[in-house]
């Protein structure tokens, strides 16, 4: 199956560092891609409101949750895991 033929649109994609750099790259290209729902983690609170508001902005109808956590902590992935399932 080509990448171009998947229907991502019933997606969710959870982007680390999506603040900046390659995170924030792969977001925008998911978002073009059709993916409509997103869960954007990175540690800067201010750049990630700033990405997630700049991607809904230039996606209009796409959801991203925001959460912001250092993954090199020991207890953030399963942080990240509860806010996901709630």
């Amino acid at each position: 199956m080509k990448l171009e033929n998947i229907n991502y649109s019933r997606s969710t994609a959870l982007v680390t560092g999506a603040s900046s750099g390659i995170g924030r790259a792969i977001a925008f290209e998911l978002a073009a891609r059709g993916v409509r729902n997103m869960v954007f983690v990175a540690r800067g609170e201010e750049k990630l409101a700033k990405a997630a508001s700049e991607l809904r902005q230039s996606a209009p109808g796409i959801d991203v949750r925001e959460i912001s956590t250092d993954l090199s902590k020991h207890d953030a992935p399963a942080e990240v895991q509860r806010q996901v399932q709630v």
